[in-house]
């Protein structure tokens, strides 16, 4: 009964706030809503929650019942499926324009112009999945990236691991030891051991006597870096070791 009043009491007050939310949260996902909001496609979404005017969305929207979200995906949706041949289309003819890069290969389209994502640095090994971005290339991601659920899924593509040709990456990981006033230099001599060579580290000093450390490692391969976890979990002094995105 509290929800209904406020519902209906602060309904014009609702409206301008969830339309607001609307066109702020298509803008962050650069969507263009004169093609979305057909009204084929707005009655699709009405009923599929229970609306009944484009101002009982909006509503909706800025009382919280329903997320601008939640409409956009439908009306993407709808849109998508509506022009499922003319976005493959467009797909198609936007790959073709990327110059050959040759390190990943892009099922359909052989070697073209890839870069790693920042998010979840990739390297050989990993399963991975590419973004096609809107003239920037193909974005190559960890196939369990958290990010790619925010994309649209049309443009994701299936990619493989093609061509290394010795190259190295940056693999992450976190460190988690006891703090034995010698631990930075034990564990760098630990990777100049295994010939492995750091990019980067970062210590923090833990509660009871622990440190954690972030490791940024030159590595080729997934194989080498699962080696260099191997290796530092036999430490006596190291509790756990695990990889970062």
């Amino acid at each position: 009964k509290i929800n209904a009043f406020f519902k209906k009491e602060m309904k014009e007050d609702n409206i301008k706030k969830g339309k607001s939310m609307f066109e702020m949260q298509a803008k962050v996902k650069n969507m263009n809503l004169t093609k979305l909001m057909k009204p084929e496609y707005l009655e699709e979404a009405f009923d599929r929650y229970s609306l009944s005017s484009i101002d009982d969305m909006y509503a909706s929207i800025g009382y919280g019942a329903l997320t601008a979200n939640q409409i956009l995906t439908k009306l993407t949706n709808l849109y998508n499926e509506d022009h499922a041949d003319e976005i493959r289309d467009s797909k198609s003819k936007e790959l073709k324009t990327i110059k050959n890069d040759g390190e990943i290969s892009v099922k359909g389209y052989g070697s073209l112009f890839t870069k790693l994502a920042k998010c979840c640095n990739p390297i050989p090994g990993d399963n991975i999945i590419g973004y096609v971005s809107r003239g920037n290339g193909v974005t190559v991601h960890l196939a369990t990236c958290p990010s790619i659920k925010n994309y649209e899924f049309e443009r994701l593509i299936e990619c493989t691991w093609h061509n290394n040709d010795g190259k190295s990456f940056i693999g992450s990981l976190s460190v988690l030891a006891e703090d034995n006033g010698g631990l930075i230099a034990s564990i760098s001599k630990k990777l100049n051991d295994e010939k492995i060579s750091i990019a980067g580290m970062v210590a923090k000093k833990l509660p009871d006597n622990k440190a954690s450390i972030h490791l940024q490692l030159n590595v080729k391969r997934k194989e080498d870096l699962d080696h260099v976890i191997a290796k530092l979990e036999q430490l006596s002094y190291v509790f756990s070791v695990s990889r970062l995105s």
